[in-house]
């Protein structure tokens, strides 16, 4: 049976279609006709593939709620959302393969500290919502390509940057005056971002562009704002291998952007993919990642079931309807024990458990990997926008979502008083 968001969606639809066919195409109307047009074409075909994707989270999964990492032998744990070279696969159906490497490194004392390496080939690896890849410019900041330097002055009030060349030329890059006014907003300015330019490799030197530059031209690093803060980041990942830029800091070591590196530390933010991570660091380096909005889901294991190796390897078989999951170990010693309610994996224990559709599971999912899954029925529509919404500032999409009913209020309430109607000479008539 169709679910009232799926009614709303086809009410919407029957609304814009007797729109268009009740609409006058008179010379007065017809640039109105054709704006109406648009504005169907456009959110037909963004609600086609939106029910698209909702279909396909309909059916019942395994939830990811909580990710523990722990150190070992090995020393790193590569988390990745596609099989190539992941030893912990993260459940993101809806992202480009994004990778990232957990190592633990040696502090004071015995003390360990789990850091964190960018692995990854798209810009969905961020740490409080900043790319690993991208290094603030501050003033001072001297950035060597070859045997030329560029050196950052003070950006000043508006975004943007001011380099110094080595030989004497001065390169002021701004933001456009509409994403400079916008990141002046207390809670969407962080979050907005403008390319500034690109800096394209060139024997010892470099060029400067103003527009992007064409494939296969040259390593490029790109200068960008986010917020008010000039950063230097990497279009792909051949660039960030090829290019040889180093950031020279005071006080810092040399470093090349595609080097960086970040040690964890508790209450930071990661996004991984489309999911973010809320993070937590214990006694013995131990790492921690709770799922902030919306959980990632693991497909629903078919009729032969599906094995997961990790600390003993486990059978995962389901029902046809989704309402329970039946757990198996397959490992001797290795058997589950209910603990705080939730059917843990550990050493001794049953071999067999059944979880019902909402409890919880605990196995390990990889070398010192542990993961926390919840039986989950048929989904919510809301989870197709789990990946647009859980990967951005979910304060960002609320104060998007007030201007966007306050323009539509004010939209509606000068249609009704004939204000827009005079204003736009009928285009935006009924908007």
């Amino acid at each position: 049976m169709p679910s009232l968001f799926h009614l709303g969606w086809a009410s919407l639809l029957v609304l814009l279609a007797l729109g268009l066919l009740s609409r006058r195409t008179s010379a007065s109307g017809w640039l109105g006709t054709l704006w109406q047009l648009g504005l169907a074409v456009g959110v037909l075909a963004w609600g086609a593939s939106l029910l698209g994707t909702i279909a396909g989270d309909h059916g019942p999964g395994l939830e990811l709620e909580t990710l523990e990492l722990t150190p070992t032998a090995a020393g790193a744990v590569v988390l990745g959302s596609s099989m190539e070279h992941a030893d912990v696969l993260l459940p993101d159906p809806h992202a480009a393969p994004v990778h990232a490497v957990v190592r633990w490194e040696g502090g004071a004392g015995a003390e360990l500290t789990p850091t964190l390496w960018n692995a990854s080939s798209t810009h969905r690896l961020e740490v409080d919502g900043v790319g690993m890849h991208d290094v603030e410019l501050t003033s001072r900041t001297e950035l060597s390509l070859g045997r030329r330097t560029l050196e950052v002055a003070a950006p000043g009030l508006w975004p943007g940057v001011l380099l110094v060349d080595d030989q004497g030329a001065i390169h002021r890059l701004r933001a456009p005056v509409a994403r400079g006014l916008l990141a002046f907003l207390p809670v969407v300015g962080p979050r907005v971002s403008s390319t500034l330019g690109w800096l394209q490799q060139e024997g010892s030197g470099y060029r400067l562009l103003d527009h992007a530059p064409l494939p296969g031209t040259g390593a490029t690093a790109l200068l960008a704002t986010r917020g008010r803060a000039a950063r230097l980041a990497f279009p792909t990942a051949e660039d960030r291998a090829e290019h040889s830029v180093i950031v020279h800091r005071p006080g810092e070591s040399a470093t090349r952007p595609s080097e960086r590196r970040h040690e964890l530390r508790s209450g930071e933010v990661l996004t991984l993919g489309r999911t973010r991570y809320g993070v937590t660091v214990e006694q013995g380096g131990v790492v921690s990642f709770r799922v902030l909005g919306a959980p990632p889901r693991l497909p629903w294991p078919d009729k032969d079931g599906s094995v997961i190796d990790g600390f003993g390897s486990v059978l995962l078989s389901g029902d046809a309807a989704g309402d329970r999951l039946v757990a198996a170990s397959l490992t001797d010693g290795v058997g589950f024990r209910r603990l705080d309610g939730v059917s843990t994996l550990g050493p001794s224990g049953h071999g067999r458990v059944v979880v019902n559709s909402g409890e919880r599971l605990a196995i390990s999912v990889g070398d010192g990997a542990r993961a926390q899954l919840r039986v989950a029925g048929r989904a919510a529509p809301a989870v197709a926008f789990a990946g647009l919404a859980s990967s951005l500032d979910a304060r960002f999409w609320t104060l998007l979502l007030i201007l966007a009913a306050s323009y539509l209020v004010v939209t509606l309430v000068g249609s009704r008083l004939g204000y827009v109607h005079a204003r736009s000479a009928g285009v935006l008539h009924g908007a």
